[in-house]
């Protein structure tokens, strides 16, 4: 969920493009109406298990929103909605289940720990007490990229703002974020963005990148 007057930038996963629709939704029952569904205040991102299921209603709202069929647009949107504050209600009720918290004890290892060029993901997994295959696993099944691809991401993510936003030279930059050299930054960033460093770099000093045409 994207709040109101939120600047936003898109970075997918290495490995594992994108495919998404939204929806646009204002009126004074909005907020409240994604507050049901334990979206808002500190949570922006929801996984919904039945893929198929969410695909199929955002098709259907999109579907009767073409053809000026607003309520039935409307009414698939609560539709959503309702899927939404259902599987909400079920993880308020149940809590997490050990797999995702232990996805998340990894996930917050990584997010802290990046920059650290000799962070190895069987290290991770020994820090939170599963064996390195079956942490594989539940990336997989949860978070649809496995630890070392997450991993890769994020230093590759930060790298970009600091290409963006600094002077630093690109070898500086590539130590900074948690790579151990230069060349394996560079080819980690061209299987990334289809594009060296510098000439990223490039592209965004002469304006032919700009946040948003970035994917």
């Amino acid at each position: 969920m994207i709040p109101p007057y939120t600047d936003n930038n898109y970075y997918p996963l290495v490995g594992n493009p994108w495919s998404y629709r939204w929806i646009g939704v204002r009126g004074s029952g909005a907020k409240a109406i994604f507050e049901k569904a334990g979206l808002g205040k500190t949570n922006f991102i929801y996984q919904h298990e039945d893929i198929r299921q969410m695909d199929q209603l955002f098709a259907a709202t999109y579907d009767y929103f073409s053809r000026d069929h607003l309520y039935g647009a409307l009414g698939k949107f609560y539709e959503v909605v309702s899927a939404l504050v259902d599987d909400y209600q079920q993880e308020t009720r149940l809590g997490l289940s050990p797999n995702q918290q232990y996805v998340i004890d990894a996930v917050e290892i990584l997010k802290t720990e990046y920059t650290d060029s000799t962070l190895r993901i069987d290290t991770v997994a020994e820090r939170v007490k599963v064996e390195r295959t079956y942490l594989y696993r539940i990336f997989m099944r949860y978070l649809g990229v496995s630890p070392k691809s997450y991993l890769i991401q994020l230093r590759i993510n930060q790298a970009i703002e600091l290409l963006r936003n600094t002077n630093d030279a690109i070898g500086d930059i590539a130590i900074k974020v948690g790579f151990s050299s230069y060349v394996q930054f560079a080819k980690a960033f061209q299987k990334a963005r289809q594009m060296s460093p510098s000439t990223f770099r490039k592209a965004i000093s002469n304006g032919e990148l700009s946040p948003r045409k970035i994917d």
